[in-house]
């Protein structure tokens, strides 16, 4: 039998690593796609304000000096 590790991260594995909550894992991943704060909001049916909130509490938790810092961390592992 051959399993399959998925090639970058996932929700669960970024809850682990970094303390998210699912929600703020789903949004980490949706920025690694290259997606902005609006269009997050618009596909998870969330306030862009909450997303924005979301995303300060991901560069914390990751401690990443911005976004291009959290790819670095998210990608790079």
């Amino acid at each position: 039998m051959v399993t399959v590790a998925p090639l970058g991260p996932t929700a669960q594995s970024l809850t682990a690593d970094y303390g998210l909550t699912r929600a703020e894992a789903e949004v980490a991943l949706l920025l690694a796609q290259g997606l902005k704060a609006q269009q997050i909001a618009a596909r998870r049916g969330a306030s862009v304000a909450t997303v924005n909130t979301q995303i300060k509490h991901i560069y914390a938790k990751a401690e990443a000096d911005g976004h291009a810092g959290l790819l670095v961390k998210l990608l790079g592992r």
